[in-house]
């Protein structure tokens, strides 16, 4: 979330365009209390988040950067995510389900940008060449075993938001009724869509709605 602060071509971060973020501004910022703060500063700090002489907050540019990379360095691990996007989920969700943004965040490198379905080109917009991840792939790419696929899950079908007054999920599992592990995943268009036709999508919402 504080990456999204970042200000093209440098590692400090930003409040707005000429205010650097400052120590003191961080519990503001982030919407925490004072022993969240501390916990999350002993974690990132000095390795990922430091602060200089005059206490302006700067952020790891190996990790997050603002703008296109060099030519040279190439994509890489690197992964393109939309910083609008970042900082309206972690705004939108309530506090006392903050843990659960980590299972979000991991998942936007893989949305495909028109259709809201995870895959290994999220940038394709013919339809006819999106190739969606399994459960089972999504898991693996982000580091978690097979025997941890259902708990996974699990912890997907928990993550919720209010739209319009009512509670719908974030994401919702499609399969063929035999094998979830191979069921492909959806992203509620309610929620999050960075698309520029959401008649692709809006039939996806209805598919995420609690009953």
């Amino acid at each position: 979330y504080l990456s999204s602060f970042l200000r093209f071509g440098t590692d400090c971060l930003y409040i707005t365009q000429r205010t650097p973020m400052k120590d003191s501004d961080l519990q503001k910022v982030m919407g925490l209390s004072d022993t969240t703060i501390y916990r999350f500063l002993k974690d990132v700090c000095p390795s990922y988040l430091f602060s200089d002489e005059d206490e302006n907050l700067h952020i790891d540019t190996s990790i997050f950067r603002r703008g296109g990379l060099p030519k040279k360095e190439g994509l890489g691990s690197h992964q393109k995510v939309y910083i609008d996007a970042i900082r309206n989920l972690y705004r939108a969700t309530p506090i006392s389900n903050h843990k659960q943004l980590g299972y979000i965040f991991l998942m936007l490198p893989f949305i495909n940008i028109q259709y809201n379905v995870l895959c290994k080109n999220p940038y394709e917009t013919d339809i006819l060449h999106v190739e969606p991840l399994t459960v089972r792939e999504f898991c693996e790419l982000i580091g978690h075993s097979y025997s941890t696929v259902a708990r996974l899950r699990d912890a997907y079908s928990k993550i919720r938001f209010v739209v319009n007054g009512q509670p719908e999920l974030f994401c919702a599992f499609v399969s063929d009724g035999n094998n979830l592990d191979d069921a492909r995943i959806f992203v509620n268009p309610h929620v999050f869509y960075s698309g520029t036709n959401h008649r692709n999508v809006e039939i996806l919402g209805h598919f995420c709605k609690i009953p």
